[in-house]
């Protein structure tokens, strides 16, 4: 019965467009919105790829983005990229820092060159046009799987 509940109650819902303000909607989950999800293609050879998701806290309790996991690697993480005199450096992003944090109406945006999920140890390429499922987890809410588009943005 508990496991039912739960199950009903981490429900997504697909949206797709249909007018409004939803419109770039991708999945909808207990008050949580992820808008975007989406990745680069991977160069032949590579082992790891970023991977860009924007969430919207719409209506849920303040919460907190701590990770991800997906099929097609073998660990992700958050990690922030850094420009400094035009050197870029990246590190592991702490799941604990303000950049992650999902207030009531806010929104945690990840972009190149900025705060992103990196896929370690791919299990295949990605392909432009393919489609792969992450899963977000949240300190609180309950974990939100989410299609991510392979673009060449």
């Amino acid at each position: 019965m508990r496991r039912t509940a739960r199950v009903a109650a981490s429900l997504v819902l697909v949206v797709g467009a249909c007018g409004g303000d939803d419109d770039d909607v991708v999945v909808l989950a207990d008050g949580m919105a992820v808008v975007d999800a989406w990745a680069r293609p991977t160069p032949t050879g590579a082992r790891d790829a970023a991977v860009y998701v924007t969430v919207e806290n719409r209506n849920a309790p303040a919460d907190r983005l701590i990770g991800a996991s997906s099929a097609r690697c073998m660990v992700m993480a958050p990690h922030l990229t850094v420009i400094d005199d035009d050197i870029a450096s990246m590190s592991q992003a702490d799941a604990e820092a303000d950049l992650l944090a999902l207030l009531p109406g806010g929104r945690v945006e990840m972009n190149p060159n900025d705060l992103h999920f990196m896929c370690l140890g791919l299990t295949t390429p990605l392909v432009l046009g393919d489609r792969f499922d992450i899963v977000l987890q949240f300190h609180a809410h309950d974990p939100v799987t989410v299609p991510v588009e392979v673009a060449d943005r």
